[in-house]
């Protein structure tokens, strides 16, 4: 698989990770807020039933107390009022039924065998449609059903449902949502049975959510970003892999050079125990150096023109570069060849003692020829040296893609609030434009400063000439802020000084806290990359505010003082000071 192929699928996978992550969120929502008004529609078609039956009770016990027909009358009236639901209510006896009171539509015709019963019960006309009668004993109350969702109040996204019987499925009353721009992306669906035993209705709930309402504007700033973080990151990782691939190509060649050499190349450890030897050694000594040989058996020197005798036990217990004394030989049996050369000693990467290098050459014809191939080797030995530095620069760049995604982070959040929030107002029956304005705004600024920070990056890569940057300097500056607010959470009092003032040919900045100060094993870590005392934090921004700073021409630093911590951002001035040089500010937490 190819490196184009690779990055293209990781994009895609980030992408659309997020873009999903984006999606659920929203659809996640959509399904509570629907869920939400299905649990209230569904209440309170309930309760309107429980009130219907409420009042076929109340008529029953006033019936079976012999409560005359116009009394029964006028308390039927008054309770039909609150219940606009129950259009009439009638008393069955000898035969036949009176209506008590207007009925509010005509009634259709129900068999008097119908009111038998001394339990309720619920009677279906003949001829179906949306009025039903609960009966008990000698009464009968006549329900409406379109007008069970009378008054109702929903939100924003009205739901469509219907109410049917149970067993025979007939609809009893039903609304459809308003018909939308366009159709929808989902419909969510819920079924109940409302909540009374006498009246069990099916109710089957709906709302569908349209395009408009999910995150496309998010989804599509995400993917942009996404893509143009997968090209740098892609880019960085193909420059270093060139520069590890030449490292390791210089590696070999130096390796190739130390056996090639016509000198003498012997390194050992700081016992003098052989861990390298070239060909020319082996030959110059006469003996197979195998690793862990001491050098110092196998090698004897002879002073011939010195006026002191060569003092070989200094010589070999040195920890200087020592050259070998001018008219020295190296035997060899019975035979002696000059020689002239040194011993140094091994270092690493970060000065630390690896060791010795012993080397020897002939003086003789062939001394000029091997010092030309000792100064070839001496360049190519400054090339390494050169690829290292470059390989140096490209990990601090790879330190800059996390930073770049660390600090990104904060105004990508900001746009996808701002956007959801222009969203939810254009959902609005009478958006407020304004306020939508004001969201769109504000995201383009945040989306803006986002391009700001990638674009400075990319002329940090370029090695732009060194200026003070104010978006390097913001960035710099919050981190500081940030990270004092964070410092002084749990800090009464909490206070954060920020001072400006001239330095010689600086300018110094200087946040300081009333704070618990720098724990120790921190302090002195504070700008390496993942160090951090903070929970969830990735202890990537005074790493990156360092980075920042030494491209300006300047440097941060950090200690603690006897009140809590400071901060230092030093930078050099671009001109003479003004005549009031020092500015400060002092405020408690934001």
């Amino acid at each position: 698989m190819t490196a184009s192929v690779s990055a293209a699928l990781f994009w895609l996978l980030l992408a659309g990770a997020g873009v999903t992550a984006l999606f659920a969120s929203a659809s996640a929502r959509l399904n509570e807020a629907f869920g939400t008004d299905a649990r209230i529609l569904h209440r309170v078609l309930s309760q309107r039933m429980e009130q219907q039956e409420a009042v076929l009770n109340a008529a029953h016990a006033l019936a079976s107390q012999g409560v005359d027909e116009a009394a029964l009358r006028t308390a039927l009236t008054t309770l039909r009022r609150q219940y606009p639901q129950v259009v009439a209510a009638q008393r069955c006896a000898s035969g036949r039924c009176r209506t008590l009171g207007p009925a509010d539509v005509p009634l259709p015709r129900l068999p008097l065998s119908a009111v038998t019963e001394s339990r309720a019960a619920v009677r279906w006309p003949a001829g179906g449609g949306p009025l039903y009668a609960l009966t008990r004993g000698s009464v009968r109350v006549w329900v409406d059903a379109r007008r069970l969702t009378d008054r109702l109040v929903e939100g924003s996204a009205p739901l469509a449902f219907t109410v049917t019987r149970p067993g025979s499925g007939a609809v009893l009353v039903s609304r459809a949502a308003p018909a939308g721009p366009g159709a929808a992306l989902r419909t969510f669906r819920v079924q109940k049975v409302l909540g009374t035993d006498l009246q069990p209705f099916t109710l089957e709930v709906t709302r569908a959510a349209p395009w408009r309402a999910w995150p496309w504007l998010g989804a599509t700033v995400w993917t942009a970003l996404t893509g143009g973080l997968t090209a740098l990151i892609t880019g960085l990782l193909r420059s270093r892999r060139a520069a590890q691939r030449a490292l390791l190509d210089e590696r070999a060649l130096a390796a190739g050079v130390v056996q090639a050499a016509t000198e003498a190349i012997v390194a050992v450890d700081d016992q003098h125990r052989v861990t390298l030897a070239n060909p020319a050694a082996r030959a110059a000594l006469a003996h197979p150096l195998t690793p862990g040989t001491d050098l110092r058996t196998v090698t004897t020197f002879r002073a011939t023109l010195s006026p002191a005798p060569f003092d070989a036990a200094s010589f070999w217990s040195s920890r200087e570069p020592t050259p070998l004394p001018d008219g020295l030989t190296l035997v060899q049996g019975t035979q002696a060849m000059p020689v002239e050369g040194s011993l140094a000693p091994l270092r690493g990467a970060r000065g630390e003692a690896r060791g010795r290098v012993l080397i020897l050459r002939e003086v003789g014809a062939m001394h000029r020829r091997m010092l030309a191939q000792l100064e070839t080797g001496e360049r190519r030995v400054r090339e390494h040296q050169d690829t290292v530095a470059h390989v140096s620069r490209l990990s601090t760049l790879s330190e800059m893609g996390a930073g770049l995604a660390h600090e990104l982070n904060q105004p990508l959040t900001a746009i996808v609030s701002y956007s959801q929030a222009a969203a939810r107002l254009l959902d609005e029956p009478e958006p407020d434009l304004g306020r939508v304005r004001h969201a769109v705004n504000a995201a383009v600024h945040q989306a803006g400063r986002a391009a700001q920070i990638i674009t400075r990056l990319r002329e940090w890569v370029r090695r732009a000439p060194v200026q003070a940057d104010p978006v390097h300097l913001e960035q710099i500056i919050l981190n500081l802020l940030r990270n004092a607010i964070d410092a002084l959470e749990r800090t009464p009092h909490a206070q954060i000084t920020l001072v400006v003032e001239p330095e010689g040919s600086e300018w110094t900045l200087t946040v300081r806290d009333n704070g618990p100060g720098v724990t120790p094993d921190v302090l002195g870590r504070l700008f390496t990359p993942f160090t951090t005392s903070k929970d969830g934090g990735l202890g990537l921004g005074l790493s990156l505010s360092q980075t920042l700073a030494q491209g300006m021409g300047g440097n941060l630093r950090g200690a603690n003082t006897p009140t809590g911590a400071a901060f230092q951002l030093r930078l050099p001035q671009a001109g003479p000071p003004p005549a009031s040089a020092g500015a400060a500010h002092h405020g408690g937490r934001p």
